[in-house]
């Protein structure tokens, strides 16, 4: 059996295979090449010592161990080679931390795994989904099955992880896997990995391009550095401008909490508001990333007792245009969604949404609690606003709703200024049952 390797794809800017921005890390050595001078590569070795495993020394206080025998190394290997006009590393052994992630393309591995895998060959699938609580979900099938035995939500997950199997043109079964990286057995020589090489360059063009693969992987971790620094940057100038189009949300459900504090002993807020932190900064204060990333929200309950602190900037929720698709920075990770999904969205929520219930006016005062609670009775709803439900498998609770009669479930949300001065109701939704 021929031993595994791991290829990524560097980004199109990187051209240069003497380039100081495609490998990182201590112990790298170039070493000479040899064979076919047409193929245009260069080969690092990443150079290691015998190290003894850390858990010699806990075992040895209870045995006697053939210290001949417990030592380790993480030796490995870094080819990287040039191919229509673009850049592969294929890592061999422990040498895949030494690849500059910022710069290969995150989604080479997955896109080439998709494309590549029979049908009916899944093993393995890892997914997210953006919700109130961003949950990773992996399922993994005992026996390889088709995609759809893997009940995958494409409204709702995002896969991340692909493994299976690939089947060559003389019926051989390889087991493959695709997250950055694409990991299979490695071909025979280096004439095979320059091939191979240019194949998944097709399959993740073709993949990337493909109506199901956007369907599935349509909300994505932004995780380029630049990127991140541009949108925490935007951000920012958008806060000290006191710009309304920024929310505060809660981090997590807590159900005995009664108010909020922008600081430990600070004003209580019964809702969490960015205007209310706004009103509440100390005006000599020049606010920049530190800063913002280094405040809190201090949740107190009836008592007046402290029962969480939550970091202010994975509080913030901001949606941006970004790169002809949205961006929203949610529970402090910033993530792009295609536009044609969010698309998709709205055009399934309206199927459900309704406009004919008659709610009562809200007078702009009311904190959302308080309105819940009367346009409940108004309507002869029962008032469902902070019940919380869980699951065993679950250490999060969920709020099903703010109010429910027998025909209609309805969430109540406050909308930003602009919005409530065209719109009758601070309501996110309310869905005929």
């Amino acid at each position: 059996m021929n031993p595994k390797f791991a290829i990524c794809l560097y980004q199109e800017t990187f051209t240069d295979l003497e380039s100081a921005d495609l490998l990182t890390g201590e112990g790298l050595v170039r070493v000479p090449t040899k064979g076919n001078p047409r193929i245009e590569f260069s080969v690092h070795q990443r150079l290691s010592e015998p190290d003894t495993a850390r858990w010699v020394e806990l075992v040895e206080t209870f045995s006697s161990l053939n210290v001949d025998y417990v030592t380790s190394s993480s030796a490995g290997a870094i080819l990287t080679l040039k191919t229509q006009d673009r850049i592969f590393a294929c890592c061999f052994g422990s040498s895949v931390s030494n690849i500059k992630r910022e710069n290969i393309e995150h989604e080479f591995g997955l896109a080439a795994a998709f494309q590549r895998m029979s049908k009916d060959q899944m093993k393995k699938v890892e997914s997210f989904t953006l919700g109130a609580n961003p949950l990773t979900n992996t399922r993994a099938a005992t026996v390889p099955t088709t995609k759809d035995n893997f009940n995958i939500d494409s409204f709702l997950e995002n896969i991340t992880e692909l493994s299976g199997f690939n089947t060559t043109i003389k019926g051989k079964k390889n087991l493959i896997k695709g997250k950055e990286f694409y990991s299979s057995p490695v071909p025979n020589s280096l004439q095979s990995i320059k091939e191979l090489c240019e194949q998944l360059l097709t399959d993740y063009s073709t993949a990337i391009q493909s109506a199901e693969y956007k369907r599935l992987t349509s909300t994505k971790k932004i995780k380029d550095k630049n990127e991140i620094q541009e949108l925490n940057n935007e951000l920012l100038e958008r806060l000290i401008a006191q710009d309304d189009t920024i929310y505060l949300v809660d981090y997590e459900s807590v159900g005995d909490q009664d108010s909020y504090r922008f600081h430990p002993k600070g004003t209580e807020y019964n809702e969490i508001d960015i205007n209310d932190f706004y009103s509440d900064l100390d005006e000599t204060r020049t606010l920049d990333l530190q800063y913002i990333k280094g405040r809190t929200i201090t949740i107190v309950d009836e008592n007046d007792t402290i029962t969480s602190t939550w970091p202010f900037y994975k509080c913030l929720f901001l949606e941006l245009p970004f790169h002809d698709n949205t961006c929203i920075l949610f529970r402090g990770i910033w993530y792009e969604i295609q536009e044609r999904y969010l698309e998709d969205l709205r055009e399934f929520i309206r199927q459900y949404e309704i406009d004919d219930l008659d709610l009562p006016q809200w007078d702009e005062n009311q904190i959302e609690e308080d309105y819940s609670y009367a346009a409940a009775a108004a309507i002869g709803g029962q008032y469902w606003d902070q019940e919380f439900y869980n699951h065993p498998n679950y250490s999060y609770n969920i709020e099903f709703c703010d109010i429910l009669t027998k025909d209609y479930i309805i969430h109540v949300k406050k909308g930003s200024k602009s919005s409530l001065s065209s719109r009758k109701l601070p309501l996110s939704s309310y869905t005929r049952m």
